[in-house]
C-alpha cells in the first residue's frame, strides 16, 4: 500500500507569536516573566527570546509598577 505524508498547515504555519510565560508572586519579592516567540514544529533549536521588551506589571485599577529588568536571555524579574 502507499502512504501519503500528511503535513497540516500548523507544522509550517506562520511563526512569531509572542509567548508570555511566568508568574507574579505577591508573597515573595521576585516575579519572573519569560518572553519568547513561537516556532514551527519542524524547527530545530531553541525559540527566539525577546530581550529588548519593556515589561510592566499593571493592576486592574491602573496602578503600574516600574519596569521589570531583563536579567537573563528573555527573562524579566521584578
Amino acid at each position: 500500500s502507499c502512504i501519503d505524508p500528511y503535513t497540516p498547515p500548523e507544522i509550517n504555519g506562520g511563526r512569531g507569536f509572542l509567548v508570555v510565560d511566568g508568574f507574579i508572586n505577591l508573597g515573595n519579592p521576585i516575579s519572573r516573566i519569560r518572553l519568547s516567540r513561537t516556532q514551527n514544529l519542524g524547527d530545530v533549536g531553541e525559540p527566539e527570546v525577546i530581550t529588548t521588551a519593556q515589561v510592566f506589571i499593571e493592576e486592574e485599577n491602573g496602578a503600574t509598577y516600574f519596569p521589570l529588568g531583563n536579567t537573563f536571555e528573555g527573562e524579566y524579574l521584578f
